[in-house]
């Protein structure tokens, strides 16, 4: 009897896993059917696809009758072209679609993020994107020196006009598997890889200042995401890990 349940499971897990796919699938292609080709002004021919809305992976919630998807989203100007894609009408059509798929009522919810670095398969996509730009120490350098990614200090818990953020980017991983256009003299097999830290994300010290708790330091969360791209030299892929602390308050003195 729980041999038999055993197998159940598992064949239903296979089976969600196969619907989640395509359900991927379907809004991969929606987004990706607003893309432009642009051809590069490089004498090589490499085109890239350039998109005014990069997604997230989807996060699916199952309940019995109805399944949620949570997307998150970036586009760097919320012009009427993103608004018409994101239009309560088409992404009526999209939770129709992907009904047919799970043969139940879908709700999708659109998050949009102000920066790509917010989400790891974003970003992934975002640098890809821009590959026949920059070579890959200058990808780097651009997260960086983002003024919005190196947050000089926590805020003061309690006070009026400071704010304490629900997490801090302690750090973000790039790893390029293949070549780059913008890259001269490099082997076929290649893969480079650098680290981007934010000190003040892990500091005690602001920690301590800031009125949270020292907890928040070992209280951390990875995000990954990859995406691959081609060029004249062949594809390449672009793996992302950000690093974050999530924000832990400390107990009040009545409460402990």
């Amino acid at each position: 009897m729980i041999q038999n349940k055993h197998h159940f499971l598992k064949a239903n897990n296979h089976t969600q896993e196969g619907l989640q796919k395509a359900a991927v699938q379907i809004l991969e292609s929606f987004f990706s059917n607003q893309e432009s080709t642009v051809t590069s002004s490089k004498k090589v021919s490499d085109q890239r696809q350039i998109t005014g809305v990069l997604i997230s992976n989807p996060i699916f919630h199952h309940g019995a009758n109805k399944i949620h998807v949570q997307l998150f989203y970036y586009c760097k100007n919320n012009n009427s072209s993103v608004r018409n894609l994101l239009s309560e009408e088409n992404m009526k059509a999209v939770c129709k679609a992907l009904s047919l798929v799970f043969k139940k009522e879908v709700h999708i919810e659109m998050t949009r993020v102000r920066y790509p670095y917010m989400n790891a398969q974003i970003l992934a996509k975002y640098l890809v994107m821009n590959a026949s730009k920059k070579n890959f120490l200058k990808f780097a350098d651009a997260v960086a020196s983002h003024p919005s990614y190196s947050i000089k200090l926590y805020g003061m818990f309690g006070e009026e006009d400071s704010f304490v953020l629900p997490s801090y980017i302690q750090g973000i991983r790039l790893e390029l598997a293949g070549r780059l256009t913008t890259e001269r003299l490099v082997p076929r097999m290649t893969n480079k890889s650098v680290r981007i830290n934010n000190p003040n994300a892990d500091s005690g010290v602001y920690l301590q200042k800031s009125g949270v708790s020292n907890d928040t330091v070992r209280n951390i969360m990875v995000d990954y995401g990859k995406y691959t791209g081609k060029n004249a030299l062949g594809t390449f892929t672009m793996k992302v890990w950000i690093t974050s602390v999530l924000t832990l308050y400390q107990e009040k003195e009545g409460n402990k």
